[in-house]
């Protein structure tokens, strides 16, 4: 039998949804219930990370697979699997999912005071951060920006501020040089102070070896005035990364200790927090 690419793609994606999302939660199982191992020694962050199973894994968006037909005639259609769906609350009870909005774009704006960016997140008529750069960088109305230009200006984004290279967007986001380079030029254009934000986080790293998250918490980068150039742009890329990173993980332990203790304090309320 003869499977074309198609029909191989599809065959990937089942078997992927199967083994990662059947198979492997069902080996984590214990009797009725799965519990991750949580860790906050696991990311360099101090984000909590979970393993066996990796519950923070599962993707919110949905997967997407082409279904072909054996019959002649018959059009391929589209099968859109939803992996979240598969945790049912018990009767009685539901979910309720809270999440920071732009959480590390924020933090960024009130550590590099940029106007534009502050700007951003006042204006009361922007709904989305990342759909209001794609669509003053094209050039387009808000309404006409798609779920995967917003995606891609949101990579596109974090990846300017982590330091990744062009090349290495341009690889990963399928699309050429030239539109990252606009996007990127565009970017440091508007809001120039946040390139001055790097370079004094980087700058204050060497001087005292260290940086700080807005909790206190310190991160140690001895390679930061490595001699060697790709040691050092790899320890300055992690300084600047860990501020930002690390202050979000701070706000988001404060939070789930914030909610934890008013779930605790009424005695009333039968509510969790679970993940």
């Amino acid at each position: 039998m003869t499977i074309n690419k198609s029909q191989g793609q599809t065959f990937y994606m089942l078997h992927k949804i199967k083994s990662v999302y059947v198979d492997g939660l069902m080996s984590c199982m214990d009797k009725t219930y799965i519990s991750s191992t949580w860790s906050q020694t696991g990311t360099v962050s101090g984000r909590l990370s979970a393993k066996h199973p990796n519950i923070q894994a599962i993707p919110k968006q949905p997967i997407q697979i082409l279904k072909s037909h054996c019959c002649e005639g018959r059009k391929s259609e589209m099968v859109i699997i939803y992996p979240r769906n598969m945790f049912i609350p018990s009767k009685g009870y539901t979910f309720l999912t809270a999440d920071f909005s732009h959480v590390e774009l924020r933090l960024l704006a009130h550590l590099s005071l940029d106007p534009e960016l502050l700007k951003l997140f006042q204006d009361s008529e922007i709904t989305d951060v990342f759909t209001t750069l794609f669509s003053h960088w094209r050039g387009i109305p808000e309404t006409q920006v798609t779920l995967q230009e917003r995606e891609q200006a949101k990579r596109i984004t974090y990846s300017l501020i982590y330091g990744a290279g062009k090349e290495r967007l341009s690889g990963e986001l399928h699309i050429t040089s030239e539109k990252v380079t606009q996007f990127v030029e565009s970017f440091m254009d508007r809001f120039k102070d946040i390139q001055s934000f790097s370079r004094r986080t980087i700058q204050q790293c060497k001087a005292k070896g260290y940086v700080v998250s807005i909790m206190g918490r310190k991160r140690l980068l001895p390679y930061v005035t490595s001699q060697d150039y790709s040691i050092r742009c790899k320890a300055e890329r992690q300084a600047v990364n860990f501020v930002l990173q690390g202050s979000a993980a701070d706000l988001c332990k404060i939070a789930m200790i914030t909610v934890s203790s008013y779930i605790a304090a009424i005695p009333t309320l039968c509510a969790r927090i679970f993940l």
